[in-house]
């Protein structure tokens, strides 16, 4: 007979009987790693003996509250500390709603000095506010120095480089009024290229999206216009921007059929189905209401977008608001998760969804079992999914009106674990906020956050995970720059892959409406662990197919990736000459480190003779031209002879390692006569 006395029982099933006679809300998650099936909740099974032993005759509140306790202690809660004063951040909201549900924030390198810099709009000036960073997280008001005039009726903005000039440029979006397009040119700099865009119709306009859905190497851009039932049809139809690559743009929502009528607030390009271009979401606020629309999923098939929200699961009606795009569960499959109102409105009954996308790109609702309803009774509205605490799991951030904004931790299993005081978020209560944008701020690795409020400064949440846990090497990191193809510097619609120690993570490189309002930094940011080198990277670029697979990178740096056509060229002047050979030569021999990434031809780690031959053959005719003067002779012959029998030498034409009599007749053979 079993015995359900104050002995702990040897058998974990013998505990799950007896926990489950006596206590159902503890035998609901009395399950201990490595005893129970595989969905089972992760506690330690030494943890889950001495709730057992301290729980007898607890009532089942308590031993809930006890397994909830183990829980926290399971998961690094990361501390975020509100900086934006000690760091010479600024910028007031007014006290009332001004702006139609929020204002926008960038962090955007607009100065090309590889750090982030800050903008934001709202204040009751119509200033728009910008900020240098100096490197190390703090700022310098730059906002007299723009150019840019006091604008009315703003709303939003977003910051990309849409004329591949090689800095940001700045899209601001206002409510019933034209945007502005301001022309960055260098040095905080901005100049107004409005009339000249096309792009002039006034709408009510919140969040946009970047990326090269034709494949043109330009990136377009996707106008989300907010529905009001009495105003013009032309001002909220939503709108699909093509660049024409001459700093104009053409409206085509029509032609491709997207033009759709709603209140769409967040609209995000994405490669949802890994197909190598980039899909389209919509998400729109009232959509159970007459006239208004559900949630839209158009997945690109070859340039055409077709509505599938209805057949694949994710085309919901609700009070949708913001978006956050990734793999939650870590099946490589991009989930989605959108912010909602509360209200008794079925299906979702005032909760938050997230899709978890399964097989055949059908998606099935997880919300409930993740613990991410956040049915608060106030708003939620920017949403994010980020590696907060560097433990190779995704959490996700959610910007909450009035009430503190939530941080739900991600586990081994659902549900996710949240945290609100803990994280440094209790204060974040009392004001209505909407927007919260995510990057690495101070360059120390992991992920910090802005969000506004009204009738209060800029709150600038600084990620304390480095500092505090850095040094045990649990903590480890990396970043990556992807460089973009064609004309789109920073290939938006990229997906990076790392795997660690058996565990395969997975980010998109976007621009735009990935939250709510506003832009992430654009780096493809990854929690470590403890691991200190990365098994391998896997780069997929859209609409060209490129693929590159890394192997041997270490953690707590941030690597540029570089598409394959960009390789061998280490000056960056579009040709791979005798010069970026020489440079592969000084560093022959040692790992590839930030800034050498280019000429790691073969993807190993290591700058070496391998990386040599893959140069050598795309040199060409020029091999031998040591003196870069266009012809291959005798002064090139003499240097070659000068380094005969040198190992790791600009002079070996052929990559295996020494200079000798291969190379001596790749050089003649290049001869110029």
């Amino acid at each position: 007979m079993l015995r359900c006395d104050k002995q702990i029982v040897a058998s974990y099933w013998e505990r799950r009987r007896c926990w489950g006679r006596l206590f159902p809300v503890f035998e609901a998650v009395a399950v201990s790693r490595g005893d129970g099936p595989a969905s089972a909740m992760p506690l330690g099974r030494k943890r889950m003996v001495m709730i057992g032993r301290l729980g007898w005759g607890l009532t089942p509140m308590a031993i809930a509250a006890a397994v909830a306790a183990v829980a926290r202690a399971d998961v690094v809660i990361p501390q975020f500390v509100d900086e934006a004063a000690a760091r010479g951040v600024f910028y007031q909201l007014p006290p009332t709603w001004t702006g139609y549900a929020g204002y926008g924030i960038v962090l955007a390198d607009l100065d090309s000095d590889d750090d982030l810099d800050l903008a934001a709009v709202g204040a009751s000036s119509g200033l728009v506010g910008v900020f240098e960073n100096d490197g190390t997280g703090s700022f310098l008001d730059r906002t007299a120095v723009t150019g840019i005039p006091p604008i009315s009726a703003i709303s939003n903005l977003s910051a990309v480089d849409w004329d591949a000039d090689g800095d940001l440029d700045l899209l601001i979006t206002r409510l019933q009024q034209p945007p502005k397009l301001f022309r960055n040119d260098g040095g905080f700099a901005f100049v107004d290229v409005t009339a000249a865009s096309g792009i002039t119709t006034p709408a009510i306009t919140k969040g946009v999206s970047w990326g090269d859905l034709d494949g043109d190497g330009w990136v377009d851009l996707y106008v989300g216009h907010y529905r009001l039932v009495n105003g013009p049809a032309s001002q909220w139809t939503n709108q699909l921007w093509h660049n024409n690559g001459n700093g104009t743009f053409t409206d085509i929502a029509a032609s491709l059929g997207v033009n759709v009528n709603a209140a769409t607030l967040a609209p995000v390009f994405f490669d949802a189905d890994d197909d190598g271009d980039l899909d389209l979401y919509l998400s729109n606020d009232r959509g159970m209401a007459p006239g208004f629309k559900p949630n839209h999923f158009y997945r690109n098939d070859g340039g055409v977008l077709v509505e599938i929200g209805q057949q694949n699961g994710t085309g919901l009606p609700l009070f949708s608001m913001g978006v956050a795009i990734g793999d939650l569960d870590g099946n490589g499959l991009t989930d989605i998760y959108c912010t909602n109102t509360p209200n008794s409105t079925p299906p979702l009954y005032g909760a938050s969804p997230l899709w978890l996308q399964g097989s055949a790109g059908q998606y099935q609702l997880a919300q409930s079992a993740w613990g991410v309803e956040a049915t608060f009774d106030h708003c939620g509205w920017s949403c994010l999914f980020l590696d907060a605490n560097h433990d190779r799991r995704l959490d996700l951030f959610v910007h909450l009106e009035q009430v503190p904004d939530t941080l739900f931790l991600g586990r081994d299993e659902p549900p996710m674990l949240a945290a609100i005081a803990e994280a440094g978020f209790a204060d974040s209560a009392g004001l209505s906020g909407y927007c919260t944008v995510m990057g690495d701020v101070d360059d120390d690795g992991d992920l910090d956050l802005v969000s506004n409020r009204f009738g209060g400064n800029l709150q600038l949440f600084i990620n304390t995970t480095i500092e505090q846990h850095g040094e045990s090497g649990s903590a480890n990191w990396a970043r990556f720059k992807v460089v973009g193809e064609g004309h789109d510097r920073h290939g938006f619609g990229t997906i990076v892959r790392v795997t660690v120690q058996a565990t395969t993570m997975m980010r998109h490189v976007l621009a735009g409406a990935d939250g709510y309002l506003g832009q992430n930094g654009f780096d493809a940011h990854f929690g470590l662990g403890d691991a200190a080198t990365m098994d391998s990277i896997e780069v997929r670029w859209p609409n060209s197919g490129s693929v590159r697979l890394l192997t041997g990178y270490g953690a707590n740096t941030r690597w540029t990736l570089y598409p394959p056509a960009r390789l061998g060229d280490f000056d960056g002047d579009g040709v791979v000459t005798q010069v970026d050979l020489s440079t592969l030569s000084a560093e022959c021999g040692g790992p590839v480190v930030p800034g050498l990434e280019m000429l790691d031809m073969n993807g190993d780690g290591m700058l070496d003779g391998g990386d040599f031959a893959l140069i050598v053959g795309i040199l060409g005719g020029s091999a031998g031209d040591f003196d870069d003067d266009g012809d291959v002779d005798g002064e090139d012959l003499g240097q070659l002879l000068g380094a005969w029998n040198e190992p790791c030498s600009p002079f070996d034409l052929t990559g295996d390692g020494g200079v000798d009599g291969d190379d001596l007749g790749a050089l003649l053979g290049n001869w110029s006569f």
